[in-house]
């Protein structure tokens, strides 16, 4: 049988950051255009979500009008929004609007003050989290008869772009990461179980993909999180625990840690996502 999944992908941090958060949301089905129904129907909730959300700070968060070009709030050129620059009341509102179309949030997160190196190789980091990531992923879908290993699985990554990581461009207009879909689809076959995988990869631009800002959002949240609960006390952090547990709570998520001893410290998160 054939078998697709779609990922979406996003990240959050850097070298020199507490946390390092890589997710987003999969869909699967054994029909190709199906996924793409469902993409359609999530980057239509998102884009319709974020219009409210551009006039009501344009008209009520003049603090916010750095992040638009022009002076009316019609514009389609105004910035996009983020989880970053965003108002506690309108990451609120966004998440209570969302719609769940059988989409599946997923997020792995690393502590890179527990790495035990002289220099943190973000990239080599990124492509082994993208990896685990998609292994358990797969190991939880065989393991509820969704999938099995006879299927021909096709795997299409779907991620925000990345700066300083060679790449080709498309037809489609889409950049093509050479290297992490060549990792992937080497490590996939010479060390997992899961050799019947054909994988590709692409970078979208967030400005104009609906599916990679919900990415966003949804690591934002779960970045932000961490940090609040690490002790952080920045404004912009405040209150993110309780906008997690709505979003957990109104779309199936799952949560993921690099290694296990990692745990201990963000054993606080973990249980959000636990009490869905």
């Amino acid at each position: 049988m054939k078998r697709y999944i779609h990922f979406f992908i996003d990240e959050s941090g850097n070298p020199t950051s507490d946390f390092f958060v890589v997710g987003g949301f999969y869909l699967e089905s054994n029909n190709a255009q199906e996924i793409e129904k469902i993409k359609h129907k999530i980057s239509s909730n998102i884009n319709k979500t974020e219009k409210s959300i551009k006039q009501y700070r344009f008209l009520y968060e003049k603090d916010l009008t750095s992040y638009y070009v022009n002076k009316t709030s019609s514009s389609h050129y105004d910035k996009e929004v983020k989880w970053s620059n965003m108002s506690y009341k309108n990451k609120k509102y966004l998440i209570d609007k969302l719609k769940n179309h059988n989409q599946h949030n997923f997020v792995m997160v690393s502590n890179l003050k527990k790495w035990q190196a002289d220099f943190i190789n973000i990239n080599a980091i990124y492509n082994m989290m993208v990896f685990l990531s998609i292994e358990r992923i797969l190991q939880k879908l065989e393991k509820n008869k969704k999938l099995s290993l006879k299927d021909e699985i096709t795997i299409k990554l779907y991620i925000d772009q990345r700066k300083d990581i060679p790449k080709d461009k498309n037809s489609n207009k889409m950049f093509k990461l050479s290297g992490l879909e060549d990792y992937l689809n080497t490590i996939f076959y010479t060390q997992t179980k899961f050799k019947n995988l054909d994988i590709t990869v692409n970078q979208l631009n967030s400005v104009s993909s609906a599916t990679i800002r919900y990415c966003d959002y949804f690591v934002g949240c779960v970045s932000s999180t961490f940090n609040l609960l690490n002790g952080s006390t920045k404004e912009w952090f405040l209150n993110s625990d309780h906008l997690l547990n709505n979003f957990v709570r109104k779309i199936d998520s799952i949560c993921f840690s690099t290694i296990k001893k990692q745990q201990k410290s963000m054993k606080k998160v973990f249980e959000i996502f636990k009490k869905k």
